[in-house]
């Protein structure tokens, strides 16, 4: 693999996954994501050419329910160890950017 990983890379990886890293540390996650890298591109050197894919080994069949809406009776309790709440909600910080 000699594709280089910048420190802005990793700074901004970090930035997406939530992660608060210091400079000292950039060094170190460039490191691991390197070489993360390194041994995901091995899997260029396997032949495949005869191997059927496949969406899972999973062998099992989905198992529906019915989706009912019923009202919750311990709101106040579900709530209580909840970092940020807005009225009878979980507030989370937003994922998308702009």
């Amino acid at each position: 693999m000699n594709e280089k990983i910048s420190k802005k890379q990793i700074a901004y990886i970090a930035k997406l996954t939530g992660l608060r890293i210091d400079d000292k540390e950039i060094d170190s996650f460039k490191k691991e994501l390197k070489s993360i890298l390194e041994y995901v591109s091995t899997l260029h050197e396997l032949d495949t050419d005869n191997i059927e894919p496949l969406s899972g080994v999973e062998t099992q069949k989905n198992v529906w329910r019915n989706d009912t809406p019923k009202t919750e009776e311990n709101t106040a309790a579900i709530l209580k160890n909840a970092p940020k709440k807005e009225k009878n909600y979980f507030k989370v910080p937003k994922i998308k950017e702009n």
